[in-house]
């Protein structure tokens, strides 16, 4: 797995354990990423390297939480 594979690998590990993903969706070409593990010989075509997600109960979010996640993330 290449960097940053691993480092976004990292940030849903993170968001998960803060509670931030119960509920979620992953869109977008990373969402792909998963597939691989779904079905059988699937090569994920990661055309960015962005990471999207749809957290359907946003405004219960503060900004300053998630700030404090990737900063610890990236650290």
């Amino acid at each position: 797995m290449i960097e940053f594979e691993n480092k976004m690998l990292d940030i849903i590990d993170a968001l998960h354990r803060s509670g931030l993903l119960k509920n979620c969706i992953i869109s977008g070409s990373w969402a792909m990423f998963f597939y691989k593990e779904i079905f059988e010989d699937f090569v994920p075509p990661i055309a960015t390297t962005d990471f999207d997600i749809f957290l359907p109960s946003v405004s219960k979010i503060k900004a300053n939480n998630i700030n404090k996640l990737l900063i610890e993330v990236d650290t």
